[in-house]
């Protein structure tokens, strides 16, 4: 995974950053177009791919978007990557932004080197807390972090889901947007863009899960 325990993990670099983004986004695309929140998305359920991109993984606790009242413990995912919605277990605002959340915190403890299940006190959870973000910019931690990389990780971590983006594949776009223009893109583009074609993809999460 993403996190290995006992050793010392160093910070990604911008490139495998945005790549990360967009692999992360396009498994939520798939699930969330199956009607499932992971509601678990942190470093240690991401696996590093053998082209060079990475494998969102267990699903396990993964629920149906229309749970709601009914999402259990195991759906108030982790400390430390858990939405604000989460940490106050209100089950019925979960939705595809709350998957978000978790791919905000994924990446940005990964660009800062920092484990954000050690480092609570980085978090901001309360709606009423004034701030907008959960987290402060990751160029306070690493000066080397694109502004446009930023600015991607900042747009899926605030407070209130409300301002995040609707979804994974609105979330997606706005990655992809934000690369474009940036000198990563080329790199980006034939780092990971060997992925799974699109069908294959739903068929794949089809034999996973039941749709009912």
């Amino acid at each position: 995974s993403l996190w290995d325990v006992g050793k010392e993990t160093p910070r990604m670099k911008p490139g495998a950053a945005w790549t990360l983004l967009l692999d992360l986004l396009s498994a939520l695309k798939e699930a969330h177009h199956a009607s499932l929140l992971h509601l678990d998305v942190k470093p240690g359920n991401v696996l590093i791919g053998d082209k060079g991109g990475f494998v969102l993984t267990d699903f396990g606790v993964a629920q149906s978007s229309f749970a709601s009242s009914t999402t259990g413990v195991a759906g108030l995912g982790t400390v430390g990557y858990q939405a604000p919605e989460q940490a106050r277990r209100d089950a019925a605002s979960f939705d595809a932004r709350t998957d978000l959340f978790g791919v905000g915190t994924t990446v940005w403890s990964r660009v800062t080197g920092i484990e954000l299940a050690r480092r609570r006190e980085l978090l901001t959870l309360d709606p009423d807390s004034g701030q907008v973000y959960a987290l402060p910019p990751p160029s306070q931690f690493n000066r080397h972090i694109p502004q446009a990389l930023e600015e991607a990780i900042m747009a899926l971590l605030p407070i209130d889901p409300v301002e995040r983006p609707g979804g994974a594949a609105e979330a997606h776009a706005l990655v992809r947007r934000l690369l474009s223009g940036h000198k990563d893109a080329a790199r980006v583009a034939t780092d990971v863009r060997g992925q799974v074609p699109d069908q294959v993809a739903r068929e794949v999460m089809a034999s996973i899960f039941d749709p009912l």
